[in-house]
């Protein structure tokens, strides 16, 4: 990912100097970047523009939309996205 995750940061500038400090945020950032990284892709998977293969298939399940054998990824998104706009808006 791009985002590169550091905990020190976010403390107060008198407690960034004490190597306890230094030491627990340095032990847990490799848990927030893996944290971050797994809601990118939950956040990716909920569009249907961004979503990859697994993503395009729940939503042809809960559309109840069945590709052909030949589509491609870009194809199943296409009817997808095609279908989503086609239906009347509701409040």
């Amino acid at each position: 990912m791009d985002r590169e995750i550091n905990l020190l940061n976010y403390l107060p500038y008198e407690i960034r100097k004490y190597k306890d400090y230094q030491v627990i945020t340095e032990s847990e950032n490799p848990e927030f970047q893996q944290l971050f990284e797994i809601s990118q892709v939950i956040l990716d998977e909920s569009f249907i523009q961004s979503a990859s293969e697994y993503g395009v298939s729940k939503f042809e399940h809960m559309l109840k939309l069945y590709p052909r054998d030949g589509d491609s990824l870009e194809v199943r998104k296409t009817k997808l996205l095609i279908w989503w706009n086609n239906q009347v808006p509701y409040t």
